[in-house]
Order: C-alpha cells, then structure tokens, then sequence
C-alpha cells in the first residue's frame, strides 16, 4: 500500500508535464503560423508599391522637347502696305551686299541681303521663296510666315525673293522699313544678276 500511494503522484505530475508541453507546443505553433499569414498577405502590397514608383519617377523627369518658335522678322499679312518703289532693275555683281531700302548695290553697310560666289544669295532677314512674279506684299508676308527661307540660293531666272528690310537698319538711315520682291530676270556669263525689285513701306 505504501508503494502504491508514492507511484500515484508521481504519474499525475508526469501526466501534467506531458499535458503542459503539449499545450505550449500547439500555442507556439499557433503564433508561428499567424505570423507566417501576416507576412504574406503584406507581400503583395509591397510589391506593388515597388512597381509602380519607378514609372511615377520617369513621368516626371522626362525631359521637355517643345521646339522653339522661328523667327519670321514680325511680318504681317493684314497690314496696309504703300508702295514705295516699283520695278526697278537691278545689276547685282558677286561679292555685293544689296540695301533694299532705297535701293542700293553694292554697299558696306545695312545690306539686306549679300549675292556671294559660293552660296548665292544669303540674308539674316525674314525671306521666302515666292511662285509669282506679281507677288502682293500680303503674299509676301504670308510666304514668309508659312515657308521662310532658311538657307542660302542660287539666283535663277524666274526665281522670285520676298525680303523684309531690317527695321533697325531702316531707322538708322532715317527711312521706313520696306517689305520687297525681287523677280531674277537673268544671270549671265559673268554671274551678274539682273533683277526687277519692287518694295513697299511697312506701317510702323
């Protein structure tokens, strides 16, 4: 009997043991699992917020590519253009700046355009190439703010040029700033060219 009442205890204890280790384990299993479903609910979120900030990021660095505007000299279709001058010829040589104002050949200064051996004619005026040698001055202005001429020409025969004068020239000299037509009647053996101008007196 003395035997039997010592073993009892001692299994109940083992028993409890048992039972308190299995609960920690179920517990502890418990927490580990929680944690593990939290992890990977939230992956996904970051994730995302990874992808979609380097597409947030190029947006707004891209660079600006908006050309700028060219100039076309402040030529106005609509404006009450007077004669000035009409058909007046021209004998322009190579190596000769031109002054459309009075008209001149051959000046040092105020040119408006120069007549070169190697790149025709050149101006830093607002020009346009025009199809009609009876070019209004409202069809000059229109060529030059649709077409303006960007690069030297060759004169030809038949070609015809809409130049505007250079308005800082002009009132240096005292004079109003012209809208001209130059109409190539001839080039000759000599490369002299032959030219009918007409000009007209901008409004200021």
């Amino acid at each position: 009997m003395a035997t039997r009442s010592l073993n009892i205890p001692t299994l109940v204890i083992a028993i409890a043991a048992l039972v308190f280790s299995v609960l920690a384990l179920i517990v502890t299993f418990g927490r580990t699992a929680a944690s593990t479903t939290g992890e990977e609910s939230s992956s996904p979120v970051t994730e995302t917020s990874a992808a979609v900030q380097p597409a947030e990021t190029s947006s707004i660095e891209r660079p600006s590519t908006a050309p700028a505007p060219a100039d076309t000299g402040g030529v106005n279709p609509q404006a009450n253009y007077t004669l000035f001058y009409e058909d007046k010829e021209l004998h322009i040589p190579q190596s000769v700046q031109v002054d459309l104002d009075e008209p001149r050949v051959n000046v040092r200064n105020g040119g408006d355009f120069q007549y070169s051996p190697y790149g025709g004619f050149t101006t830093s005026n607002a020009a346009a190439v025009t199809r009609s040698p009876n070019a209004t001055p409202q069809d000059c202005a229109d060529a030059i703010q649709t077409s303006p001429l960007t690069k030297p020409i060759a004169p030809s025969e038949s070609l015809v040029l809409c130049i505007q004068t250079s308005a800082e020239d002009a009132s240096d000299e005292g004079v109003s700033q012209k809208l001209a037509r130059i109409s190539i009647k001839s080039v000759n053996k000599e490369d002299v060219v032959t030219a009918l101008v007409t000009a007209w007196n901008v409004p200021a």
